[in-house]
């Protein structure tokens, strides 16, 4: 079937108006901002699935490391009484050195369980050596108890159960908590003491090597990461590996202040001021901040510190070094 050209001729636009210039036009051809809606919507389906993927893993795979104590301490166990039981009638040189290392590996792994509950139930009074994990799973399980939030009363006497709604509730507290209240800015005196040239070129100097090294090696190795998920112990014990990359930030944040916004994510997490909470006012936030701004606060303060007798007036004795109240 035959198309005539007078149907295709509404296809077709003419350069200068002549028939013998006519380029095709795509009338059906989809517009950009179409593309990128599509193309964003494909983006963040794809983001939220790995999300919950990733989710999925670090479930799967705490539950296997579990697992996987308990089989080892098991295993262990039992290839440690055979060979005690073998070596009390016929010992041989061979199997007095192979129950030296199963008993150095039963002890590792108790050393691994026993790490890993200590850092769930954070107590740090523990004197190291214990192997009784029975008390680190008991702190622990009563530690998640506790801070589990199923439940607040709002201020008309309703409460509030759902997650998502307890998560808004927390939200619109603490901004109207910490708002301005558009209370605008009000004059102070100049009565204090102002940071001369000569200390701000002192705070503003890029941090050597040693000095960051120190502050990380200060740090309590097992205290709650920040966002990122790295612990200062991590720092610690592979410092040979990643002190270059993270000395260079730490010098590229003194240079660029404006970077720090890339480390400075700070994950909320709200603690109990009562027994048994009922309202959100009840809870206090603190944050739980990443290494690398942690290690660029103390640096700051650490430098702030020499110039504090010269900032603060003499009468004031409260956090300064050889001052008494």
């Amino acid at each position: 079937m035959g198309v005539s050209p007078s149907a295709l001729k509404e296809f077709y636009v003419t350069r200068s108006g002549s028939e013998s210039s006519q380029i095709p036009y795509q009338q059906t051809f989809p517009s950009s901002a179409r593309i990128i809606d599509q193309f964003s919507s494909a983006v963040t389906m794809i983001i939220t699935l790995l999300g919950r993927i990733f989710k999925r893993i670090l479930h799967v795979g705490t539950k296997r490391c579990l697992e996987t104590f308990f089989w080892r301490k098991a295993k262990l166990s039992k290839k440690l009484t055979c060979l005690e039981i073998q070596n009390e009638t016929a010992a041989s040189e061979a199997s007095l050195r192979r129950e030296g290392q199963i008993r150095e590996e039963l002890q590792q792994t108790l050393w691994q369980e026993e790490l890993m509950w200590l850092q769930k139930a954070r107590a740090n009074q523990i004197v190291n050596g214990d192997k009784n994990t029975h008390y680190f799973q008991h702190v622990s399980l009563t530690r998640c108890r506790k801070n589990r939030i199923t439940k607040l009363q709002q201020e008309d006497g309703t409460w509030i159960k759902d997650p998502k709604m307890l998560k808004l509730m927390a939200r619109e507290f603490y901004v109207r908590l910490y708002s301005d209240n558009n209370m605008g800015q009000q004059d102070i005196p100049s009565l204090f003491n102002v940071l001369t040239g000569a200390m701000t070129s002192h705070l503003a100097a890029n941090p050597p090597p040693e000095e960051t090294y120190q502050i990380i090696k200060d740090m309590g190795g097992l205290k709650a990461p920040g966002k990122d998920s790295f612990h200062a112990t991590f720092y610690q014990k592979c410092w040979d590996r990643v002190r270059v990359d993270f000395h260079d930030h730490i010098v590229d944040c003194f240079r660029n202040p404006e970077r720090i916004k890339r480390c400075n994510e700070t994950l909320l997490v709200l603690l109990s001021k009562v027994d048994s909470p009922k309202q959100v006012a009840q809870f206090r936030p603190i944050g739980l901040y990443n290494v690398i701004y942690k290690v660029l606060a103390k640096c700051l303060a650490n430098r702030l510190k020499i110039f504090m007798p010269q900032l603060i007036n003499p009468s004031q004795s409260s956090f300064v070094p050889k001052r008494h109240i």
